[in-house]
């Protein structure tokens, strides 16, 4: 199943990353790529964002490129996702009583969902989770998830 492994681990704790690439696996892969992700919660989306966690994993030059391309397609791509949903509730919502409820709720959150469901089934390779105690390490590949959750300790969910 394509969804992404996790690991989680203590905040305080450094994670230490396999000799892999984590995109290809490649062993000893001569790069790495900074992953970051800020803690999220109901005060930090009103406050512009939590504290900011980065870790760097090892990446073959290639990869690293790649990953810290996709994670910038991610991001233009929920942004348009929910400029859609708002213009398509602007549109809606501005005096168009022909369209019925149903095509109105899922013309606002359609997009989104359509970009959550991207996420969930194309996860990227590394991607983090930052919760105030914890962090949680999701990775595209299973095992090297379990690679990464031995050398720390961890368990895979």
């Amino acid at each position: 199943m394509p969804l992404s492994a996790d690991v989680r681990l203590p905040r305080s704790q450094a994670p230490q990353f396999p000799d892999r690439c984590v995109a290809c696996a490649a062993s000893h892969p001569g790069g790495t790529v900074t992953v970051a992700s800020r803690t999220t919660n109901w005060l930090t989306l009103l406050t512009g964002g939590g504290r900011l966690v980065q870790v760097t994993a090892p990446a073959c030059p290639g990869c690293a490129a790649r990953i810290r391309h996709q994670r910038m397609l991610r991001t233009v791509a929920t942004f348009v996702a929910i400029g859609l949903g708002v213009a398509a509730a602007l549109w809606i919502f501005r005096g168009q009583p022909s369209v019925p409820p149903a095509a109105r709720l899922l013309s606002v959150i359609g997009p989104v969902v359509l970009v959550v469901l991207w996420e969930l089934f194309h996860p990227p390779a590394i991607g983090l989770t930052v919760y105030p105690a914890a962090v949680e390490y999701e990775f595209r590949d299973p095992l090297y998830a379990e690679e990464f959750a031995l050398l720390n300790g961890g368990e895979v969910t």
